[in-house]
């Protein structure tokens, strides 16, 4: 997932995103370590964690090549 979080840094326009709560799961019997979202409800005012929901995966890959191309 890195040279997705990467690519939107560089342009967020490569992914369509929403603010939702995103927190580890530190104490849960079967979900201890997971990543979890909660989708349930409208986010609240300021939150500061987004998921991406949907990948425009030809610009994405135009980054990505043109960037290691551009390395060497």
């Amino acid at each position: 997932h890195d040279p997705c979080a990467m690519a939107y840094v560089i342009d967020p326009t490569v992914m369509e995103v929403v603010p939702v709560p995103i927190n580890v799961e530190t104490k849960g019997a079967l979900t201890a370590g997971m990543t979890v979202c909660d989708f349930r409800r409208k986010a609240p005012e300021g939150c500061h964690t987004f998921a991406a929901l949907k990948l425009n995966v030809p610009q994405f890959w135009e980054m990505l090549i043109s960037s290691v191309k551009a390395i060497g």
